[in-house]
């Protein structure tokens, strides 16, 4: 399947294995006009700038991996509502995904008169938030990923289907 619809992905700008990971996987899909929209990375209170080896910062850069992949890529804060406009109108793009973001603003959110697909590791609400893994086990929630179109609340929005994963005996934590 080849596809020329204008997407943005919401990614991050430093070495990122789900959005490297996301951005090939796309490619392969046959998703031709991509762009990447990747925040700068901040360090938020009370947690300490942790350093990645080599390998694994090389292995997953973000800005490489887009490089390879003939995807373009602009190194963006994610609430920069006019920089973030400008690309979209640029590119066409009326539908977003993230494959890596904070929150995202309800301003934002606005831009995509298709909306913002996201993947949540997990069934919501029952597990919205960080913990989602947590969640699932302590809950009894069967496993799996949601895809939504996203709202302004956290882990909210349309709901688009929820895919349960097959658990293994030899799958680990």
């Amino acid at each position: 399947m080849k596809s020329k619809l204008p997407i943005i992905i919401f990614g991050y700008a430093f070495p990122h294995k789900k959005t490297c990971d996301f951005l090939s996987l796309m490619v392969d899909m046959g998703f031709e006009d991509l762009h990447v929209i990747g925040a700068p990375k901040i360090l938020l209170k009370g947690n300490q700038e942790s350093k990645l080896n080599e390998d694994y910062s090389s292995k997953f850069d973000v800005k490489k991996r887009c490089s390879l992949l003939n995807i373009s890529f602009t190194e963006c804060m994610h609430d920069n509502v006019k920089e973030i406009n400008e690309i979209k109108k640029s590119i066409g793009a009326e539908i977003a995904i993230i494959s890596g973001a904070r929150i995202l603003k309800a301003k934002i959110i606005r831009l995509f008169s298709e909306g913002v697909v996201n993947f949540h590791p997990g069934k919501i609400p029952e597990t919205s938030g960080l913990d989602s893994f947590y969640y699932t086990i302590k809950n009894q929630i069967p496993m799996g990923v949601t895809a939504h179109l996203i709202d302004y609340r956290v882990d909210a929005g349309n709901f688009i289907f929820f895919e349960t994963l097959r658990i293994c005996k030899d799958d680990t934590f």
